[in-house]
């Protein structure tokens, strides 16, 4: 384990499920309209919370980078997107 640091993971459902529950986000914040996202490289990093960083490719064959914000548990709090770039 890396601390501080992002650490490469196994790309699973919840990866995709959470870049597409942030969809309407990332074309709100790109000015695109992507259908969907496929991951295509997943890293995280433990803080007070926890940083998804995501590769994905669009319904369109676009790029980009998505960072995902999970609050601790005990918040009840919804994810958020921080960050999303085209690649």
């Amino acid at each position: 384990m890396l601390c501080g640091g992002f650490q490469g993971k196994e790309i699973t459902q919840k990866q995709h499920d959470l870049a597409n529950h942030h969809l309407q986000d990332v074309n709100n914040l790109l000015g695109k309209s992507f259908t969907s996202l496929n991951v295509t490289k997943y890293s995280s990093q433990i803080v007070a919370g926890t940083n998804h960083l995501l590769e994905a490719e669009a319904n369109d064959g676009t790029k980009l980078s998505l960072k995902v914000f999970e609050p601790l548990p005990h918040t009840n709090s919804p994810t958020q997107l921080s960050e999303a770039k085209l690649l």
